[in-house]
C-alpha cells in the first residue's frame, strides 16, 4: 500500500507547515505524544525540504536562507518553553545520559535547530525543571 501527498501550491505547503508547527508546539495539547513523535518529525522533514525548495524557486537563495535562519531555535522563541514543557512531562529524562538528552531535545524542538550552545542551555534548563519535580 502506497500513499503520496502532493501539492503544487506554495500556500497549501505553507498551511501544512503551520498546521504541523501548531500540532508540535501547542501550549495545551490534547495528545502529548505528538510533540515528540518521530513519525511527525519525519513528515515535517518532508514538508520542510519541499518548502525550502519551493522558497528557493520562488525567492532564490535569499528566500531559502531566511527560512533556514527562522528555523534556528533560541530561548527567545515561544517554542522553546513549549518544548521544555514536553521534556518536563518525560519521566525518564533524569535517567538518561547526555547523548540521549541531546537526541530527545533535538527531536522535541524539530523542525527548529539548536546550535551546540543553545542545545546545552536547553538541556541545563530541562535538567533544572525535572529535578525540581
Amino acid at each position: 500500500m502506497t500513499f503520496k501527498l502532493s501539492t503544487d501550491n506554495y500556500y497549501e505547503l505553507l498551511a501544512l507547515h503551520k498546521a504541523l508547527l501548531e500540532s508540535k508546539f501547542n501550549n495545551a495539547p490534547n495528545d502529548f505524544d505528538v510533540s515528540k513523535s518521530p513519525i511527525v518529525n519525519k513528515l515535517y522533514a518532508e514538508v520542510l525540504e519541499t518548502l525550502l525548495q519551493a522558497e528557493l524557486e520562488k525567492n532564490g537563495e535569499a528566500g531559502k536562507n531566511r527560512w533556514i535562519s527562522w528555523f534556528q531555535m533560541d530561548k527567545a522563541k515561544r517554542e522553546w518553553s513549549v518544548a521544555l514543557n514536553t521534556v518536563k512531562r518525560e519521566r525518564l529524562w533524569s535517567d538518561w545520559d547526555n547523548q540521549k538528552k541531546k537526541d530527545f531535545a533535538k527531536a522535541v524542538v524539530y523542525p527548529f535547530q539548536l546550535n551546540e550552545e543553545n542545545l546545552q542551555m536547553f538541556i541545563t534548563e530541562a535538567d533544572n525543571l525535572t529535578c525540581s519535580q
